[in-house]
Order: C-alpha cells, then structure tokens, then sequence
C-alpha cells in the first residue's frame, strides 16, 4: 500500500498509520504514551517536536539530546515497553 493509504484502524481519527501517528496521536494507545512519557527524562517529553520524535526512534539524535549514558538506557527500555505495548494491544484488536 502506498503510505496515504495506510489509514490507522486502530482509532478514529483517519490518520496515516505510521510510528509518528502512533507515538504521538493514535487515542488507540494513550495509555501506552502516557506511561512513556512518564518514563522519559525532561528533555525528551515534548514528543510532538520533531527533535524528540527522531530521537526516540535513532540512535544518533537521542545521544545528542541526552548525552548521559545511563539515561539513554531508561529512554530505551522505556520505547521498547511502549512498542510492546502497542503490538499486544494490536494482537487483542486483530
């Protein structure tokens, strides 16, 4: 499918369903983006900037944003538990 049909089904918004969709907007998953936020260190909570975004989702930005080495590994195991999340809530919804 071309990327402006990949409608999300997951809520009702009508968005294109991507990662940006799902980290930042899908209703579907509010819960799972409230706990990480919650997880995230102060610089890294405004995930609508786009800075933020791409630093959850590579490497190289989220050393630059949050250059402590130890934080990025909360930051890490914190997406990695939201992914989680989404793909089981996906699974129950399938």
């Amino acid at each position: 499918l071309e990327h402006s049909e990949r409608t999300c089904r997951f809520c009702a918004g009508g968005q294109v369903e991507d990662a940006r969709h799902v980290v930042r907007e899908c209703t579907a998953h509010d819960a799972a983006r409230t706990s990480l936020v919650a997880k995230l260190p102060s610089e890294l909570k405004d995930i609508s900037d786009d800075g933020v975004f791409s630093a959850l989702m590579q490497g190289a930005e989220l050393r630059r944003l949050c250059p402590s080495r130890p934080r990025r590994k909360t930051v890490i195991t914190a997406v990695k538990s939201f992914w989680r999340s989404v793909y089981a809530r996906r699974q129950i919804q399938n």
